[in-house]
């Protein structure tokens, strides 16, 4: 910030103010300055206001905030305002509406938000979520032991709608186990019971925790399905083998938080190329990292199905998070082995490429691992995040 702001400005020949902002200089360690204008009224500062989100209004971001704490959107592009330097702050409030006073060092500033965006200074897209899931058991097993979840919510306020937010999820349930099935089951009904709580359900007017926070709630609401599943397995006088592993995106406007524990992976699809977000925890993927073993062995290593995390094994489990975001276009794909085992990257980006639509792009996937084998469960979610104008019809 200018220094010119501890004192008083002097009137130059023509007998209006200097600035005493540049462009640049950001004002109550809020607003960026952009330019500079001499009005009739005097100065006049166009600004970027950098704790406002421009999808929903919110004012409650910290500097060091990438996405918004209530609705969840990229806090970049910021919303514009103008701030208007006057000597009577009462007078000149009544005279612009919808104006805030700002006093910074004695000096009264009258900040008033843009009431339209052009194009070039809008707010973000809003963004919308479109979801695909198909399951089937395969070539080989005669049971699906897999279970998807996939929760959507998109509400609407004085006409507008907010950012969508989903919870999505697929639980592999492990085979030769009694109760795979029932694992994978119970596994999602306390992932969505928790987290819908805690985040999804949560008081509309109490402000969405932070995008860390939230891979915090992630990894507890599927600690409680391992807590749950654990339990389960060891009643007095009832033993009943169960696991299942575990693969979580919730997606909130331009992020996702995203969790796993075992081999089913979460992907990014962007642009036309294929990222895995997650990490595989099997034997064999444990040595490809080590560089014990070359990426290709986790499709034809002997051992590629042995699991070293799954849920409902130990009275805890560690889970992995992990944080991306997202821009319209976009894809992700939750998927358990049974598809990624059969469809390999290459096929994956063919399809997500060639098909976007999201129920149309997770059925051809699963027709290709039967048509590459189907020696699994096969389940797939695809999650396509596109702008409002593009979901319309």
């Amino acid at each position: 910030m200018s220094n010119a702001l501890s004192g008083s400005e002097p009137e130059d020949d023509t007998g209006e103010l200097p600035p005493l902002l540049a462009p640049g200089d950001i004002l109550a360690g809020r607003y960026r300055i952009r330019s500079v204008a001499h009005e009739t009224e005097g100065l006049a500062y166009r600004a970027e206001d950098l704790r406002r989100c421009a999808q929903c209004g919110s004012a409650g971001a910290a500097p060091e905030d990438r996405y918004c704490r209530v609705c969840g959107s990229a806090l970049d592009p910021h919303p514009l305002c103008t701030l208007r330097l006057v000597t009577n702050a009462s007078s000149g409030a009544k005279r612009a509406e919808g104006a805030e006073t700002l006093d910074v060092q004695g000096l009264v500033f009258l900040m008033v938000p843009d009431g339209a965006h052009s194009k070039e200074e809008g707010p973000a897209a809003e963004l919308r979520l479109m979801a695909g899931l198909a399951t089937d058991a395969g070539r080989v097993r005669q049971t699906d032991e897999d279970s998807l979840l996939a929760m959507h919510l998109t509400a609407f306020h004085l006409g507008r709608a907010e950012t969508s937010q989903g919870l999505f999820a697929i639980a592999d349930g492990i085979g030769g186990l009694a109760y795979g099935a029932t694992a994978s089951r119970l596994a999602l009904h306390h992932l969505a019971k928790d987290f819908g709580a805690r985040v999804m359900f949560a008081d509309p007017d109490q402000a969405r925790p932070a995008p860390q926070r939230l891979l915090g709630a992630l990894a507890e609401a599927i600690q409680q399905a391992n807590t749950f599943l654990y339990e389960q397995q060891h009643q007095p006088g009832k033993l009943r083998m169960m696991g299942t592993t575990v693969t979580a995106a919730y997606v909130c406007g331009a992020f996702a938080a995203i969790a796993n524990v075992g081999d089913s992976r979460t992907y990014r699809w962007r642009g036309g190329g294929l990222e895995q977000l997650t990490l595989d925890h099997s034997m064999v993927a444990g040595l490809v990292r080590a560089g014990l073993a070359q990426p290709e062995d986790v499709y034809t290593h002997p051992q590629k199905s042995l699991i070293t995390r799954s849920l409902g094994d130990q009275p805890s489990v560690e889970v992995d998070t992990f944080l991306c975001d997202l821009a319209p276009g976009d894809r992700l794909v939750l998927c358990c082995d049974g598809v990624w085992e059969m469809v390999h990257d290459e096929e994956l980006e063919t399809i997500l490429r060639d098909e976007p639509d999201p129920q149309r792009a997770a059925n051809r996937i699963i027709a290709r691992a039967n048509e590459n084998g189907g020696e699994d469960n096969l389940s797939v979610i695809v999650v396509a995040l596109e702008t409002l104008e593009e979901t319309r019809p």
